[in-house]
């Protein structure tokens, strides 16, 4: 899950952090503010996100580890692979 977050944040990184160097160069400390904002948000989003497929992931791994039912949309091989034997 560490890796979707960063493939989330990634491009706001990248398109927030010019914006906020061209609002610093300019001076323009009302565009920086809501710039920062934006940031802030949309990282709160992006790791929310993030952190709400983790509990589902792990609702879902549990449910298959303890032989409950989990949906039929769910492709099974991807938990038998999670309990596959070290080489």
């Amino acid at each position: 899950m560490g890796l979707l977050l960063f493939l989330m944040t990634l491009p706001i990184f990248l398109v927030m952090g010019p914006l906020i160097f061209v609002a610093l160069t300019t001076e323009s400390f009302i565009l920086l503010g809501v710039l920062i904002g934006i940031h802030i948000l949309l990282v709160l989003i992006s790791n929310a996100a993030s952190n709400a497929a983790d509990v589902i992931f792990r609702a879902l791994l549990y449910n298959y580890a303890t032989g409950r039912t989990i949906p039929e949309e769910v492709d099974e091989s991807m938990f038998a692979f999670a309990f596959a034997g070290k080489v």
